[in-house]
């Protein structure tokens, strides 16, 4: 998805904010939140913008082309090169 005001493609989570109540998730949701706004590395996707409707809250990442970590390590089928390791752990 494209960021009106920037042309960035960005990459957006939208949480369902009965769910979240449903299974007392509120804690975890805005600390998710606080960590992804504090933490600041290369290897962590930044996190741009929260907002939210009357249905879902939404997260607004920069968007990571390559795919994400849980995928390449499902790709790797249990394994993956050394240097590949360091490459994402660095």
């Amino acid at each position: 998805m494209m960021e009106k005001e920037t042309g960035k493609q960005v990459a957006i989570k939208a949480v369902n904010i009965m769910k979240i109540c449903e299974l007392n998730k509120e804690r975890h949701i805005l600390r998710e939140k606080e960590l992804t706004v504090k933490l600041k590395h290369p290897s962590i996707v930044k996190l741009y913008n929260t907002f939210k409707d009357d249905t879902n809250l939404y997260f607004v990442f920069e968007c990571c082309n390559n795919g994400s970590l849980d995928e390449i390590i499902r790709d790797a089928k249990g394994t993956m090169p050394i240097e590949l390791v360091k490459t994402w752990f660095a």
